[in-house]
């Protein structure tokens, strides 16, 4: 894939106007010219994320950030749904604590590849056998340093940018019982026995809303699988999805660097197959074709 094409896919490609696509046609030797980017480092790629149970105050409405919104890192506003579609799934683990005194995540170390983890002093240690990732008992509840994280790279339809979710701890059963719903060998359940396999993320539109725990202590993702997604706009986010998959290190060596914005106390006690979502409508207005 030639660079220009990663470049433009780290905004995702939003539909074309009329207009752009005919000035671009006008261009002659466009696939063949230098973009003058040079080589790209980690840090020119800049990650938005969304984020739940967001600690502090927006800069933007100065006001508390609420825990059961949507948390937009970028342009520090939050929403309470976000119109989305997922790109893109990164397996990987962290091993973060939350620092009371700064109010703010820290991380110890980080394994990109759930091989070589990375401290935070740069030094590197072998994911296998490293005590962080063994269970312990603490208090008298199981407990690891480490654990396991689900980055969702996913497109705010509503916004067209793309954004990254992380599930870990609390929202991972959320998110890894969404996948298995929805995608994981799914696609002999939509045609009925005549094809086998996953189901490519970025088929469906899926909804994000938020669910307080049963304490109310903080607050769950909840992702709610919309209907097919047009072909025009699946082919869309299948080139998106291609082209951040070249990205996909450096966008996940800048998280560990930042950190987690935010992170839900270590609890599980809820039922995760309450919150992955069955198909449905819900939030999604009669012109986006609802089922």
């Amino acid at each position: 894939m030639k660079r220009t094409a990663i470049v433009e896919a780290t905004e995702i490609v939003p539909a074309a106007s009329a207009d752009d696509a005919t000035a671009l046609a006008q261009i002659d030797g466009l696939d063949d010219m230098p973009d003058g980017l040079g080589r790209l480092r980690p840090e020119d790629v800049k990650i938005r994320s969304y984020v739940v149970n967001m600690k502090g105050t927006s800069q933007v409405t100065g006001r508390k950030i609420p825990e059961d919104e949507y948390y937009d890192t970028l342009d520090e506003t939050s929403k309470p749904t976000v119109d989305a579609v997922i790109l893109l799934r990164r397996a990987t683990r962290a091993y973060t604590y939350f620092d009371n005194a700064e109010q703010r995540t820290k991380r110890v170390c980080a394994s990109r590849d759930e091989v070589t983890g990375r401290m935070a002093d740069g030094t590197t240690r072998p994911c296998r056998g490293c005590p962080d990732w063994a269970w312990k008992q603490v208090d008298g509840k199981p407990h690891r340093n480490c654990g396991p994280v689900m980055n969702l790279f996913m497109y705010d339809r509503e916004a067209q940018v793309p954004f990254v979710l992380r599930a870990k701890r609390t929202s991972l059963p959320v998110a890894q019982t969404y996948l298995q719903r929805h995608h994981i060998g799914g696609m002999a359940k939509l045609t009925d026995g005549a094809k086998s396999g996953n189901v490519p993320l970025f088929i469906f539109q899926c909804q994000l809303s938020c669910k307080m725990e049963p304490g109310g202590k903080y607050a769950l993702p909840v992702l709610t699988r919309g209907r097919i997604l047009p072909s025009a706009e699946v082919q869309r986010h299948k080139v998106n999805a291609m082209a951040l998959s070249e990205l996909l290190d450096a966008m996940l060596d800048q998280l560990e660097s930042a950190g987690d914005q935010s992170e839900a106390p270590p609890d599980t006690s809820f039922d995760p197959n309450s919150f992955g979502g069955a198909p449905s409508t819900q939030g999604f207005s009669a012109e986006d074709g609802g089922e």
